[in-house]
């Protein structure tokens, strides 16, 4: 009885299985170019192994290569005498073509996780390379998972050939780390009043005294917060929607800012005064975001400043 084994843990880097499966090129799978990752031998009737040496594997030759359900097989001819049964060899092509995708960590520790978790689609081809030339990869939308607190995003990819009637390939799992964490917000957070926090301001402040106000805006945070416009520092703005459970959910509004990604975004009020500056009345605010994506930010809670004029008829 003749066997073998892989020998060598690199196998699936070094062996070109691609060229035989997707090309179809049998003649790649010689014993010249298996021998240098597997181990050939014999077993005789008595249970004894015999290594196949340099000389052996001269004279032998693999017949009838086939690849089924995770295994490589083929028959062995040696000195013209052929095994009687088909030697089979463990080997994941699911795992082979992983290999065959390159994570862009460049691209990944420019970016935010949870965007990117939510709409996987739109960083096909940024946040992984390959051979665009031998291959497509779709990204799945629903077969995904992620740690907001590990900052870690998977992946389900499946790709396939070009240039042969779209033959399926692989597919797999692609673990993906090394995001910027959320607290970097606080360089690139900006916020900004619109026409809808001022009329809302203003009517809040009908008849009010100067000093502090802050009873007349912490209770009703999660409703004027939804007035403010955040603005990436290049200028890219978000948007506010409502996730599942009605929370709040701040998301980048174009492409370049499809990264940032903020559900249930919470936010505290820390002051609000009502001041009398030059003659004109302005309202100074101070509040933080404190969380965003199951996250809570403590020391790391991100400040802003905002004043906003009022005119002094009210």
């Amino acid at each position: 009885m003749t066997s073998s084994i892989f020998s060598n843990a690199d196998y699936y880097a070094k062996l070109d299985f691609d060229s035989f499966y997707r090309l179809h090129k049998v003649n790649m799978f010689t014993i010249e170019n298996l021998g240098r990752l597997v181990d050939f031998y014999s077993i005789n009737v008595g249970g004894e192994k015999y290594l196949f040496t340099l000389e052996d594997l001269e004279k032998t030759v693999l017949e009838d290569i086939k690849y089924e359900q995770n295994q490589l097989s083929f028959y062995l001819r040696y000195n013209n005498s052929r095994s009687k049964k088909r030697i089979s060899l463990l080997f994941d092509k699911n795992k082979y073509y992983e290999g065959k995708v390159t994570v862009n960590t460049d691209f990944i520790k420019q970016k935010y996780m949870r965007g990117i978790y939510e709409n996987p689609s739109l960083f096909n081809g940024h946040i992984f390379s390959y051979d665009e030339s031998a291959y497509a990869v779709e990204i799945s939308t629903t077969l995904k998972e992620k740690s907001d607190t590990g900052n870690m995003l998977t992946l389900h990819l499946s790709m396939y050939a070009k240039g042969n009637g779209g033959l399926l390939l692989a597919e797999f799992d692609k673990i993906f780390t090394g995001f910027k964490p959320l607290s970097e917000l606080k360089n690139e957070l900006i916020a900004y009043s619109t026409p809808d926090l001022h009329e809302f301001v203003k009517n809040k402040l009908k008849n009010s005294n100067y000093g502090d106000v802050k009873n007349k805006f912490s209770n009703s945070i999660d409703r004027w917060i939804q007035y403010v416009e955040f603005v990436i520092k290049d200028h890219d703005s978000l948007q506010w929607e409502k996730n599942k459970w009605s929370k709040n959910v701040l998301n980048g509004l174009f492409s370049s800012v499809k990264d940032i990604y903020l559900d249930n975004v919470r936010f505290e009020l820390n002051s609000a005064q009502l001041k009398e500056i030059g003659g004109k009345r302005f309202l100074y605010i101070v509040f933080q975001m404190i969380g965003a994506n199951d996250l809570v930010l403590t020391s790391d809670a991100i400040l802003f400043n905002m004043s906003i004029h009022i005119p002094s008829s009210l």
